[in-house]
Order: structure tokens, then C-alpha cells, then sequence
């Protein structure tokens, strides 16, 4: 069972290294700091869930269109790219 005190120590050290933050704020921070301190610019990898059903699928397309909207008004040119699954 994963308890309270393994997801903190997870966040302080795997997660850090393999995520630029949990909120778009976060990772606009941590792509800034990549981008001026070496010029490179972030992929974005954001998942969301599929479904089988045919309903879903107008609101996945929506979420998806929010999230490049959200991206291109909050960090701009510090996206390279971004897969959408």
C-alpha cells in the first residue's frame, strides 16, 4: 500500500527529475529555467484518458484543444512539442 510519506518522498526525488511540477505554473518555471540556462525547449506530455465510448470522445478532443491553448498562452515558445495520445 502506498502511504502519504512514500508520495512525499517520491516528489522530492523521482518525480523532480522527470517532472517540471504538478501545476502548469510549475512547469512553465522549470522550462524557463531549462530554456535560459541551456537553450533547450520542453516536450509536453500530457495524457489524457481514452475511452471506448463514442460520447467521450467530443470531450477528450475538447480537453486536448484547452490544454494546446493553455500551453501556447502559458509558456509560448518554451514548448517543442507536444504528443497527443
Amino acid at each position: 500500500m502506498i502511504t502519504f510519506k512514500w508520495i512525499n518522498i517520491f516528489r522530492r526525488t523521482i518525480f523532480r527529475h522527470y517532472c517540471a511540477g504538478e501545476t502548469l505554473a510549475e512547469c512553465k518555471d522549470t522550462a524557463q529555467a531549462l530554456y535560459d540556462s541551456t537553450g533547450t525547449r520542453c516536450i509536453v506530455d500530457h495524457s489524457i484518458e481514452e475511452s471506448m465510448e463514442r460520447e467521450a470522445w467530443e470531450k477528450n478532443a475538447a480537453k486536448k484543444v484547452t490544454l494546446l491553448r493553455e500551453l501556447h498562452e502559458t509558456m509560448g515558445g518554451l514548448v517543442q512539442f507536444v504528443p497527443l495520445k
